[in-house]
């Protein structure tokens, strides 16, 4: 925890996300219990300094609510989705797609659904092509 937070102290906004995860659990190393609105705090300064899957756990939170800290907020939601999603995470823009087709925190709209649902899809494509390496790859000619 005091790494992360020195790292989210300098500017290292995946510091800031790790951070605000380990209030949002318990799972510090000092034996704390979790702090909600530090976590919120935290997650929160991921996403502002653009950190993709920072705005995408923020999403999140808003879409189930934190009991007693704040209600589900499907508007709040989808703008932090969205700007997940633009910033390359593949699992926002699918949330985004079904949050348009349902009318969740937006106006229902089911052509732009479709189009963030592809994409979403054009990304997990562009994940697997990477993922295909094959076996010793690069090592041919040593």
């Amino acid at each position: 925890m005091r790494y992360f937070t020195r790292g989210c102290e300098a500017g290292g906004m995946q510091s800031c996300l790790n951070a605000g995860l380990m209030h949002l659990t318990g799972a510090t190393s000092n034996g704390q219990t979790k702090d909600v609105p530090r976590a919120l705090e935290l997650i929160e300064k991921s996403c502002a300094g653009n950190n993709p899957t920072g705005c995408y756990y923020l999403s999140g939170l808003y879409i189930s609510g934190v009991k007693g800290h704040h209600e589900k907020d499907m508007k709040t939601a989808f703008r932090h989705a969205l700007k997940a999603c633009e910033l390359g995470n593949m699992y926002a823009c699918s949330n985004v797609s079904q949050m348009y087709r349902k009318g969740d925190g937006v106006e229902k709209n089911e052509k732009l659904g479709a189009e963030f649902k592809q994409r979403a899809l054009d990304m997990q494509e562009q994940v697997k092509s990477q993922l295909n390496v094959g076996f010793q790859q690069g090592a041919e000619g040593s």
